[in-house]
């Protein structure tokens, strides 16, 4: 959703000259985790370039599954790491 994007563009260009962390929070179903994440991953790595940050990478650094949101739905946090070289 645009809002969200809205969201992850503030919290990118927050970040320090270096880069630093994203904990980001989401919903997606049981099954589908690990692309959720990646998803995740490389969305910010496009903003972090649009910002401005040439060469920017993310890396998935860690996916915490919290609970059980609903039926096959989890609410996760996937903790990234940008860096700036």
């Amino acid at each position: 959703s645009r809002m969200l994007s809205m969201a992850w563009e503030a919290a990118v260009r927050s970040l320090g000259p270096a880069g630093g962390w994203l904990h980001v929070h989401t919903n997606c179903g049981s099954e589908e985790v690990d692309e959720t994440a990646e998803s995740m991953r490389e969305r910010v790595e496009e903003l972090a370039v649009q910002s401005g940050r040439c060469g920017a990478i993310v890396d998935v650094r860690h996916i915490e599954r919290v609970k059980s949101y609903a039926p096959r739905v989890l609410h996760i946090v996937v903790d990234l790491w940008v860096r700036t070289p």
